[in-house]
Formats: structure tokens, sequence, C-alpha cells
């Protein structure tokens, strides 16, 4: 899963961002809210941790924007500000959770972790879809209730499908959300082996991650 943290202050940043890594995120970041704003467009990402206070753009611009654009992903507000106020402006344009800093970072980590189990529809941490099924707390893979052993890169292939079903996934977006955008053909065949060796592991399952020629993937529930 991947986590665009948006914060001005670098060593917050690099605090939030070395926790997340710890948990198995994958981060992106962004120190101003126009950085942010291209990198949603040009991105998927599975949350959004946002200051609120931000250089250029500030968050309520950030939230808004995002909305307008018909992006749901959900957003963690966080700021120094603890007036109602600023709580109930960042909630109404779109918020899902607010946290006033200083914070602990194990509850921004549960936090986090709990708007994508919201946005997944999982339920006790557990990704599901028809006979997958994703322990992301153990990050244990099962196909009709046998263990599929895959590497990092595999799992965070089938992790993306997963959580965009019944959409494509381009082959750009696989390389912007698991390899930083880099687009060269080391990277394009690499991506090619991962997929056959993740459909290789599915057995009977591999069906269900379709190709989509010269565009990208889709699994369909």
């Amino acid at each position: 899963m991947k986590i665009l943290v948006v914060e001005d202050n670098e060593s917050m940043l690099d605090l939030i961002e070395m926790t997340l890594k710890q948990e198995k995120f994958v981060v992106d970041r962004a120190e101003d809210g126009e950085v942010a704003l291209e990198k949603m467009k040009a991105n998927k990402y599975d949350l959004v941790i946002l200051d609120i206070v931000l250089p250029k753009k500030d968050g309520f611009i950030v939230i808004a924007s995002l909305r307008a654009l018909g992006k749901k992903t959900p957003i963690l507000a966080i700021s120094s500000n603890n007036l109602v106020d600023t709580r109930i402006k960042a909630i109404n344009l779109g918020a899902d959770d607010f946290l006033v800093k200083d914070f602990s970072l194990d509850e921004l980590t549960a936090r986090a972790k709990c708007l994508l189990r919201r946005k997944s529809g999982t339920q006790n941490n557990v990704l599901r879809c028809k006979d997958i099924a994703v322990d992301m707390t153990n990050m244990l893979v099962f196909y009709k209730q046998k263990d599929v052993h895959l590497t990092k890169k595999e799992f965070q292939i089938l992790l993306l499908f997963l959580r965009n079903k019944n959409t494509l996934v381009t082959r750009e977006e696989i390389q912007n959300c698991l390899w930083d955008g880099k687009n060269d053909s080391l990277v394009s065949n690499t991506i090619t082996v991962h997929i056959r060796s993740l459909r290789k592991k599915l057995g009977d399952g591999a069906c269900m991650i379709e190709t989509v020629h010269g565009y990208g993937y889709i699994i369909r529930t």
C-alpha cells in the first residue's frame, strides 16, 4: 500500500516516513500543497496524510481540490491547530479523520491502518476477493485457504490490483506506485516477470488477473 505524506517540516516528515516504512508501507512525500496535488493527479495512493498549514496551497485547498477531482482517497488531516473550527472545516471539505499535533506515532499508525481498512472494506485487516485472502497485518496471502508465498514486490502488485478491483491498473501506474516512476525497458521487463511469477503462484487463480493488452491489468469481481 502506498501513502503520500504532505508535511513542510522536514524533520517531522522524515519521522513519519520512517515510521510508516517500518510498517511495510510504500511512502511518497511532498513538502507543499502544490506538489502534493500534482502527485495525487499523477499517482494512485491508498492514503494521504496531510498537514493543514502548508506553503503555496494549504491543506484545506488540497482537500477541496482532491474531492473536486472525484478522488476518494482517504485523507488523514494533521495540524498543530486544535481549534474546533479547523477540525470541522477539514472534515466538511472531505477529510476522513483529523489528528492534532503532538500526536504519538503509534496513534498516527493506528489511525492510518483504520482508514485503510475502512477504504478496502476489510475486516480484521484481511482483504478478500473471491478465493484470495490477504492478511495485511502479517503480509500473508491465501488462495483457497492455502498459503501462497510471494516476494515483497509480488505482494505489493497483488495489493495494488485488489485495492483497485474492477478498475484498470496501467503499467505506468505500477511503475509510479512501486518503482518510483522509473520508466525504462528494465523496469518494464521486471514488472512482466513479477506478474508472470504471481500468476504461476496463484495457480488456477491466475485467471483473476486479466491482461488488457497495450494498457495494463484488471481484477474483476
